[in-house]
């Protein structure tokens, strides 16, 4: 699809507060009576009583876990479209299905479907606004680190480069070398003042690195913790750690279950087991530490008595 094509998918900008992490997640972690608890640290609270900031209540996932823009693109004018935000509309319909099968016990998952999980286990992290800004920020460290090419050796460079998770092979090496070095900085300069909204290098690039989070999901042990009795599942609004994924991190999929992936020694395997009370404490702790802003649940009382 050329560039001209792929703007005409939509015309209207229409869709100006966008969430992160989608509306059917969040529905998983009803109450009963379908209905969904938050609780804002008191400084994102948008309660305007001073009394109440802080608290859990009863929230609207239509108003939950959103911000402006979050995946607006912008053509060479600045003018904003829908286009991102409709691809994910569609893959989130898809996650929803994908997820149904895998929380239902009686499933078979067969390599598609683990490969299609991982898939949007990936793209819920790639699509967090923080993670998106972080990958805008470090495409520019990475720019101003190729620019020190005349100032180590080619070991040093290497190592300043590892420091960034990047490599250089021979070839790239002695292109880059050539080059002046008034013209590396240049082009790192130029970069460091672009707007995260750019057409040409938006933030909105972190998505591709999706496949590269798939392979590695899949590369890994998955085990689904399922929570009985009492016991649920909270959701924050950075459902998954920003590090480090591939040492391992849980990540709850509804008030009754959580996937669990973790390094594999062998084959990636696939498993379901009962969640321990300390596993469901120990995963809620960690959503309420990793939140930003939020986090919700069925149990507006539990939510009240987390603390950091």
């Amino acid at each position: 699809m050329d560039e001209k094509e792929f703007w005409k998918q939509e015309d209207d900008f229409t869709k100006v507060n966008q969430h992160y992490v989608p509306r059917f997640w969040q529905r998983r972690f009803a109450d009963a009576q379908n209905a969904v608890y938050g609780r804002y640290g008191t400084s994102f609270d948008p309660d305007q009583n001073p009394k109440k900031r802080g608290q859990a209540r009863k929230v609207g996932v239509a108003d939950t876990m959103t911000s402006d823009c979050t995946y607006s693109l912008y053509n060479e004018y600045y003018q904003p479209y829908d286009v991102l935000e409709n691809l994910l509309m569609v893959a989130e319909g898809k996650i929803a299905q994908t997820e149904g099968l895998i929380l239902d016990p009686q499933t078979v998952v067969t390599p598609e479907l683990r490969a299609t999980f991982c898939w949007g286990i990936g793209l819920a992290v790639c699509r967090l606004p923080h993670v998106m800004k972080r990958a805008h920020r470090h495409r520019i460290d990475v720019a101003f680190a190729l620019s020190r090419i005349g100032d180590m050796d080619r070991k040093e460079f290497e190592a300043s480069l590892g420091e960034l998770g990047q490599k250089i092979s021979d070839e790239e090496y002695e292109a880059l070398k050539a080059r002046p070095r008034d013209g590396l900085l240049e082009t790192a300069e130029g970069l460091s003042k672009l707007s995260p909204q750019d057409p040409t290098f938006p933030e909105q690039d972190a998505l591709y690195g999706l496949h590269i989070l798939t392979a590695i999901f899949n590369g890994m042990d998955i085990a689904i913790l399922d929570s009985i009795g009492p016991l649920f599942f909270i959701l924050g609004d950075t459902p998954m750690p920003d590090y480090d994924l591939a040492k391992g991190f849980t990540v709850p999929l509804s008030k009754a279950a959580a996937a669990r992936l973790s390094p594999s020694a062998s084959s990636p395997t696939f498993t379901r087991k009962q969640a321990s009370q300390a596993d469901v404490e120990a995963i809620n702790q960690e959503q309420y530490n990793n939140s930003v802003k939020l986090v919700i649940g069925q149990d507006p009382t539990y939510l009240d008595l987390m603390k950091s």
